[in-house]
Parts: structure tokens; C-alpha cells; sequence
């Protein structure tokens, strides 16, 4: 936007106001009063930026949904959150909110609309969890819309407390000691290459991305823990581990004795492979010293092993859950486990793991009937005949 006041040509004492707006130059003759001619320049500026502020209002007012649900994604999921929660937030929009909203002004869009919406994808079949996944999507994009003033408020906001399953409980499989015991000796007797990665899933708890991700330099020996520092995607994408902070991750001395014996082995391996310049950073690695593959896990070793060990088909993932289940039935302290396992709260770790062993806190709850003489000799003199 400019706006001059000057003489057309100087000396002539006739003035004139000259712009030049969306690049489209005009010029208007005031004549000899230069005063009014700086009148009229300010008019007009002020009319051209009430022009501008409207635009940007009309603008605004016709934001389209699949548009700015596209810049948000490309914009703020990309910068902000991790890639894998990336795929997960673009192949919502693509798969169910695009398609239903892709056209729509975002002022437009209610919240009994997105009501609706929601309860018909519940009705096809959808789970509770994936329902509740697609609102976080939407919301999250409203949030932005608002910030930016094309929205006054959050139509999908609050909305999951119409989506709770009433069975919500977290849906895992693990092993009891016992099972992991027998499991883990099928591993070392029929997949003995594989047995330090499932020992370090066994006795550590941590994420399966996270284990695949390891690297010699996570290993303190004399410190006896494993630093967390990142975790590999199922596309082998380094990412942070998923509470987005490191970890201190304590070992056993079995676990740590293994390693070690592992790491003299990896060093003999290297002399022997032509192939290999040196020793492979990663743990856990294949044949070319790349790290392991989960897909090639799960279908070559894992369910092999489920099925050699007699035991039910478990995910790998669920050896994780194994180690909790074992540690809280052990009766360890909640906060060691939730710390070891990488919980952003002690929370989580109690609503998942502590309800899944009936009669775990049997010698807690018998000191009940001590706290109140029950059962005792004075408690009998009390007893109605």
C-alpha cells in the first residue's frame, strides 16, 4: 500500500495524491491546497486499509475445511509432534474427516453436527478408542482456527465424554511369570540369536521401538543402566521415545552380563564379516548390521515361538506388559516400575497393570481383620448366638 502527495510537476504548485494499491497505480489532481491534498492521502489510506481488514475478514469467513485442516497438518502436526503421530493424524483426515467436511466453511460446522458424525462412525463399527481419536483430530484443528480468529469458538471441544466405552479398561496380554519363564527358554533354545533382544524386553519393560533403537554407547556397564535416548519406527525413522524425554532404564546383573557377552561376540562377528568396517552401532541388528526388522520378528521368530513354547500368540509388545505384571504381583513399588517403563505418570501405570492380578494385595487386606480383632478370642465373646 502507498500513498505519496507531491507536485506532478515541481514547481508547479499544483498538487497531486498518487497511489499504488494491489498493483494498480491511480493519481487524483488536488490543486493548489496542499493541505487538502494530505487530507485526501490519509482518507484514502484509511479506506484502503478498512479494504485490507475486510479482505482478511472474507477470507477468514470462507476458510474451507480440507484447506485448513491440510495447512495445520503440513504446518503444526509437522513442526510439533513426532512422525509417527503425523501418519496417524493423516490418515484421519484422509480416511474419515476430509471426505465428510472437505467443502464446508469452518464457521459453519456445528457441534451437534460433529455429534452426529462421530455417533455414525461409532454405529459402523468403529471402536470407542478410534472414535475418540478422529475428535482429537478435529479439535485440534478447531483449537488452531481459533487462535488464528476465524472461529469463535470450539465446536468439538469436550466431546469425549460421549464416546467412554463402558468396558474401557486397556486391552493387554501378558504373560505370567511362570509363561515368560517357559517362553524365554524356548527363545534361547530355538532362536539363540534373538534371546538378548527378548531378555532385554523381559527384564527392563521397555518399549519395543525403544529396544530395537539401542545402541552400544546406551549402555553403561559400570553404572549398570541402558540410557533411552530414542526409539526406531516400524519405517526405521529415529524418533524420541514416546514420553519425548530420555530415561535412565536400570539392568539386572543377568541382562548385563548377557550384553557384555553379546558385545565381545559382536566384535568376533566383525572380524569375520568382510562387509562390516567396523562394529555396528546398533544392538540388535540383521545380517547386514542394519537394526532388526519388527515385521521380520513378529513372522519369523515371534509367533514361532508362541506356538513352539505352547503358549497363546501374544503381540511382542505384550513381553513389556509381562515385566509390569510381574514387578507389581512381586509387590515392587509402583513408582520404580512406572520410572523403569517410561509413564509420564504413576497413574497410567496403576489403571493399566495394578487391577490385572485378583488377589495380589490378599496379605494387605488380611490385616483388616487384625485392625479390628476380628477372628481373635475377644472378637468370639462379641459373636451373636
Amino acid at each position: 500500500m502507498g500513498i505519496r502527495v507531491r507536485e506532478k510537476d515541481p514547481g508547479s504548485g499544483e498538487w497531486w495524491v498518487f497511489s499504488n494499491y494491489k498493483g494498480e497505480r491511480t493519481s487524483k489532481k488536488i490543486g493548489k491546497n496542499k493541505r487538502l491534498a494530505n487530507q485526501v492521502a490519509e482518507s484514502l489510506r484509511k479506506r484502503q486499509l478498512y479494504d485490507e481488514i475486510q479482505g482478511c475478514k472474507d477470507e477468514k469467513h470462507q476458510a474451507l475445511f480440507a484447506d485448513y485442516a491440510v495447512k495445520w497438518l503440513e504446518g503444526y502436526v509437522t513442526t510439533a509432534l513426532k512422525i509417527s503421530t503425523y501418519r496417524g493424524y493423516e490418515s484421519i483426515l484422509r480416511v474419515h474427516l476430509i471426505p465428510e467436511f472437505e467443502k464446508r466453511n469452518l464457521k459453519e460446522i456445528t457441534r451437534p453436527e460433529i455429534k452426529d458424525f462421530l455417533y455414525k462412525k461409532l454405529n459402523s463399527g468403529l471402536s470407542y478408542g478410534r472414535v475418540k481419536r478422529i475428535n482429537a483430530v478435529l479439535s485440534g484443528i478447531f483449537t488452531h482456527a481459533l487462535e488464528d480468529g476465524i472461529i469463535k469458538s470450539n465446536p468439538a471441544t469436550g466431546l469425549d465424554k460421549f464416546f467412554t466405552s463402558k468396558d474401557n479398561t486397556f486391552e493387554i496380554n501378558p504373560y505370567t511369570t511362570a509363561e515368560l519363564d517357559h517362553f524365554l527358554e524356548t527363545i534361547r533354545n530355538h532362536f539363540p540369536k534373538h534371546y538378548p533382544f527378548y531378555l532385554t524386553l523381559a527384564l527392563t519393560g521397555m518399549r519395543l521401538g525403544e529396544v530395537i533403537g539401542l545402541q552400544w554407547g546406551d549402555i553403561d556397564f559400570h553404572g549398570n543402566f541402558i540410557k533411552v535416548r530414542r526409539a526406531l519406527t516400524e519405517k526405521k525413522e529415529v524418533t524420541t521415545p514416546k514420553s519425548g524425554k530420555s530415561r535412565a532404564v536400570t539392568m539386572t546383573p543377568y541382562l548385563s552380563e548377557t550384553l557384555k557377552n553379546l558385545k565381545l561376540e559382536r566384535k568376533k562377528q566383525t572380524l569375520k564379516q568382510r562387509n562390516w568396517e567396523k562394529v555396528p552401532e546398533w544392538i540388535f541388528i540383521n545380517e547386514k548390521g542394519n537394526p532388526v526388522d519388527r515385521g521380520n520378528l513378529t513372522n519369523r521368530v515371534h509367533n514361532k515361538a508362541c506356538e513352539k513354547a505352547g503358549l497363546r500368540r501374544t503381540r511382542i509388545h505384550d513381553i513389556r506388559h509381562s515385566y509390569a505384571t510381574m514387578r507389581i504381583t512381586a509387590g515392587h513399588e509402583t513408582g520404580g516400575v512406572s520410572n523403569q517403563m517410561g509413564h509420564s505418570t504413576i497413574r497410567i501405570t496403576n489403571d493399566i497393570y495394578c487391577h490385572r492380578q485378583p488377589g495380589h494385595d490378599f496379605k494387605e487386606v488380611s490385616e483388616l481383620d487384625q485392625m479390628l480383632n476380628l477372628g481373635t478370642k475377644q472378637d468370639k465373646k462379641r459373636a451373636v448366638r
